[in-house]
């Protein structure tokens, strides 16, 4: 569910990359899907969970996104704001894939 949100600008644009506010405006302005705010929580997120990488003011994700099928008509769940406390083995795992720069799934 996170994945495909996420995935959503990207595949839209057609970019590997894009600027922060790129993101966050596609969300909020160009979709005008959720507020600018929310748009700003769910970088954060993605970030925080590993879906998306930052480098230089760009964020990428993480996963491949053509793996990922965005529905006509699609928009992002009102609870895609839930997240739920990672387990501490979980948050081994994304901490050993961020400092390795790999997936969660290939540690």
């Amino acid at each position: 569910m996170l994945k495909r949100a996420i995935a959503a600008p990207f595949k839209s644009f057609n970019k590997d990359s894009m600027k922060k506010t790129d993101f966050t405006f596609f969300f909020a302005y160009d979709k005008r899907w959720i507020s600018g705010e929310q748009a700003n929580a769910l970088l954060k997120i993605g970030l925080k969970q590993n879906l998306l990488r930052e480098e230089g003011g760009m964020v990428s994700p993480t996963f491949d996104i053509a793996e990922i099928e965005i529905p006509t008509g699609y928009k992002p769940p009102a609870d895609i704001f839930e997240t739920r406390k990672a387990t501490a083995y979980e948050e081994l795992i994304q901490d050993i894939a961020r400092i390795t720069d790999r997936e969660t799934d290939a540690v």
